[in-house]
């Protein structure tokens, strides 16, 4: 009896010890999951999108003056993989808007938690912030009226070319500038993008630079539109991505894997045609080869 005893009290003693581990264990696991900006949404019930106000057709303000665009409907499936992993079902969003100057420090600082627009990424932002896989590639062309006589950056001498401050094409700009030797090129640095368009038409600037879906989405819409025409050869090549703090890989994963399952499942070629069809811009190849390369297997 008395060793039987021993032995169901010793039995005992290490089923309980495993319990006890094993929910030890699952706490410290879940809480290790949860760090950096999973974490923060989490304490906070929030998660803080920033987009840019006139960036159509990525994000923009929409008849409702609600945030709307092909970059936000993504964010927003980024929105429901968060609720689910995270078992926030309640989870509320809110939007900052931000510009090309003001994007990376509303995100280091905290202000906001992920950018939601059409951002490049490029290695010099990567010392700053992080991104997600690619969900678009642009160029940088420009924008000027119909007749101005300019039909490429070689024909800039003399000329006011508007720049959005913060932007990528700043740099691209300067450089073929500086490789082409082009004299006498003025620089009106602009807020933001629609600033850009509204400089060209009222003679404030010959040109407005910046990527080319951007400039032929801004056209479209604009009543303006019959004056003025995209044009010039490609200058450069804009992978866009989501935007988020450095550091933080699990909600990277997060990101990319939303992200990777749009691609998978061929969504984000109804996305791409839902926002970017009404504006005569049809989905290349090259972009569908980036949808293709990144769907990431589950």
């Amino acid at each position: 009896m008395k060793a039987s005893y021993l032995q169901s009290t010793l039995r005992w003693s290490v089923a309980t010890g495993l319990l006890v581990w094993c929910i030890s264990g699952a706490v410290q696991a879940d809480a290790a999951e949860l760090y950096g900006t999973l974490k923060k949404v989490k304490e906070k019930g929030q998660i803080v999108i920033g987009f840019p106000e006139s960036s159509p057709p990525f994000a923009s303000y929409d008849a409702s003056k609600k945030p709307a665009g092909y970059a936000i409907d993504i964010c927003m499936r980024v929105v429901d993989t968060i609720k689910r992993d995270i078992s926030a079902p309640d989870l509320q969003v809110n939007f900052v808007p931000i510009n090309s100057s003001t994007r990376m420090a509303l995100l280091a600082n905290g202000t906001i938690d992920l950018e939601c627009g059409s951002t490049t990424n490029t290695l010099s932002r990567q010392e700053q912030v992080d991104f997600s896989m690619m969900h678009f590639v642009s160029s940088t062309r420009c924008l000027v009226k119909t007749g101005s006589g300019i039909k490429e950056i070689d024909d800039f001498s003399n000329k006011v070319v508007a720049l959005a401050q913060g932007a990528n094409t700043v740099g691209v700009i300067n450089g073929w500038v500086q490789k082409l030797k082009i004299p006498n090129v003025k620089i009106l640095n602009i807020s933001n993008f629609s600033e850009g368009l509204l400089a060209v038409d009222s003679d404030r600037a010959d040109a407005f630079c910046s990527d080319d879906a951007i400039l032929y989405t801004l056209r479209q819409k604009s009543p303006a539109r019959d004056r003025l025409e995209v044009v010039g050869r490609p200058l450069s090549f804009e992978p866009y991505g989501l935007m988020m703090r450095r550091d933080d890989s699990a909600f990277r994963l997060t990101v990319n894997k939303t992200l990777a399952e749009l691609f998978r499942s061929g969504e984000i070629t109804s996305l791409y045609h839902k926002w970017f069809d009404q504006f005569g811009i049809p989905l290349s190849e090259k972009l569908e080869t980036v949808f293709q390369a990144q769907a990431v297997p589950q």
